[in-house]
């Protein structure tokens, strides 16, 4: 545990929680955020808004886990479970995605929630619907042709995107 170098107990225990804030961001970071490289920008004002998004998100789990000037763990505790069963953006839960299996947490759950059959007959119904996308792909391309490539001075019309209208010159 990392302590500050005031002897107030009640920055002490921030300090600690504080450790505990960088796990919570990378557990959050590396199960339900999506590559962030591919969306920085240095000129972009919103290259960070997925972090940012994880830190208050993080920081009102925090809040809410204080209550009469101490620090709740079990209260943290729980609301990262619970976190970590909820579906993000990619349809699955973090620990879906990590453990490939919900984890046992306050709210009530049939037994069968954490049965290994269930998550075949998932993975049988993905499978189906993957062959279904695939048939539909080919029956979609079955009359398409290939194009002949363009030639170096062919002449093309080209459409204005604002005005819709066909030109040989682009403006």
């Amino acid at each position: 545990m990392v302590t500050s170098n005031s002897d107030t107990p009640k920055e002490k225990r921030r300090c600690s929680v504080m450790c505990r804030l960088s796990n919570a961001e990378q557990i959050h970071r590396a199960s339900c955020l999506p590559d962030i490289d591919s969306f920085s920008s240095g000129a972009s004002p919103q290259s960070n808004g997925f972090t940012e998004a994880a830190v208050e998100l993080t920081k009102k789990r925090i809040a809410v886990s204080w209550t009469s000037e101490s620090f709740d763990e079990d209260k943290f505790s729980t609301s990262i479970l619970l976190y970590k069963n909820v579906p993000c953006q990619e349809g699955a839960s973090p620990a879906m995605l990590a453990l490939n299996r919900p984890i046992e947490d306050c709210l009530p759950m049939h037994d069968t929630t954490f049965a290994v059959e269930w998550r075949w007959e998932v993975s049988a119904q993905e499978q189906q619907k993957e062959g279904e996308k695939e048939r539909q792909v080919y029956y979609y391309n079955l009359h398409t042709q290939e194009l002949t490539p363009l030639k170096i001075s062919a002449q093309v019309l080209v459409q204005h995107r604002i005005t819709k209208k066909w030109s040989t010159r682009v403006s």
